[in-house]
């Protein structure tokens, strides 16, 4: 893990999640004292990968003063980051947006821990959708209440992909510095000169190059990429590999499971792969861009397989037929692995996440963004 020159800071993060924002914090210099979570598995998993953190796993209106200043072995107003993504499925617009659910009110709790630590600075997170209809009230409110707490506060509408992540995902970053501090509050500048692709992404995470040219649907040839479908070149070793973790590998496709055809003998062993939709249905994504916003569900997102997708059908990581079916319109799709997930969200190879922990990449904030919004610069 890189970090940075700086001297160690302090920060706690609440609402924690699985540690996408620790993981940024982490990589910026920064010493996390405390990790506030609720939700028990996403506890789990954030031990798992900051075993040397310690982690409030329960309420966080549980969490008292006193307990929180001793885990942290911090005075009012030593802590230097209170960093905390207060739960947004009630102002995400892929959700129902009421206005009543209880989950917006739980921005008090980091109000009230802002009283508690009284940090120099802080930083908070949310959707972009807390800016539109109804959810303006809410998002005034907030901003107000980080104002009376004794902050100068600034806040934008961020995009991960202006800091590497090869994702379309727009967030309101909150930056407060406290009212004593010789200080203003400023967003940081992207990172990267253009988004990050679909495309380069997945070629980095497999260690391979995309052949041949673009064609037009229906087109086929072991050197042809067809629509947005992705042809990687796959050598011996690749492909024992996949073998050795799917024993079945070969049979699953020959024998069709909704695939398309085997490739010919006259052409390179690939990994095809159609990157044309990522997420709910209807989200069109091209290969050359950056993926749509991946979604906090149980299950993962999707990448569309259809006939016009050149080769064989080797995908890595594909290792059960659940993970294999048709929508609604009758495409053959199969879903995003793990290690794809965590490539499109920012997350290193080495961060420890299960097939079935899909949920937490979602739910998390991406590490490279968090990396980058540092409140000192």
């Amino acid at each position: 893990m890189s970090t940075t020159n700086k001297p160690e800071r302090s920060l706690v993060s609440l609402f924690a999640g699985c540690g996408g924002s620790s993981l940024g914090y982490k990589q910026a210099g920064f010493d996390i004292r405390l990790a506030v979570e609720w939700d028990s598995k996403a506890a789990d998993v954030y031990r798992r990968n900051f075993p040397e953190t310690s982690i409030f796993g329960g309420d966080i209106a549980d969490l008292t003063a006193d307990e929180a200043l001793e885990i942290t072995g911090l005075q009012p107003g030593e802590l230097d980051v209170l960093d905390g993504s207060p739960p947004c499925q009630g102002f995400s617009t892929a959700g129902q947006r009421k206005f009543e659910d209880s989950r917006n009110r739980l921005f008090e709790q980091y109000i009230r821990c802002i009283h508690i630590f009284r940090p120099r600075m802080l930083v908070m997170e949310n959707v972009s959708g807390l800016r539109k209809g109804k959810m303006k009230l809410m998002f005034a409110e907030m901003t107000i209440a980080l104002k009376e707490a004794g902050y100068k506060v600034s806040c934008r509408e961020l995009n991960a992909w202006w800091y590497g992540v090869p994702q379309d995902r727009r967030r309101l970053i909150w930056i407060g510095v406290r009212d004593d501090l010789d200080m203003e509050p400023g967003h940081p500048t992207p990172t990267v000169k253009r988004p990050v692709s679909v495309r380069d992404a997945l070629e980095d995470l497999y260690g391979v190059e995309a052949i041949g040219t673009k064609g037009k649907p229906g087109q086929n040839g072991p050197n042809t990429r067809s629509g947005d479908g992705l042809a990687f070149t796959m050598d011996a070793s690749q492909r024992q590999q996949i073998q050795l973790r799917n024993p079945d590998f070969e049979n699953k496709w020959k024998d069709g499971e909704g695939v398309g055809p085997t490739l010919k003998s006259s052409g390179p062993p690939t990994i095809s792969i159609d990157t044309n939709r990522y997420g709910k249905p209807g989200d069109n994504i091209s290969a050359d861009r950056p993926s749509s916003s991946l979604r906090a569900s149980v299950k993962p997102s999707v990448i569309e397989q259809t006939t016009r997708v050149i080769g064989s059908y080797y995908f890595p990581g594909s290792t059960h037929p659940s993970s294999h079916g048709r929508d609604n319109d009758g495409q053959t799709v199969r879903y995003l692995t793990i290690e794809e997930s965590k490539t499109l969200q920012g997350f290193p190879a080495w961060f420890q996440l299960n097939e079935n922990e899909y949920k937490f990449i979602g739910n998390s904030v991406c590490p490279p963004m968090a990396e980058a919004v540092d409140p000192e610069g």
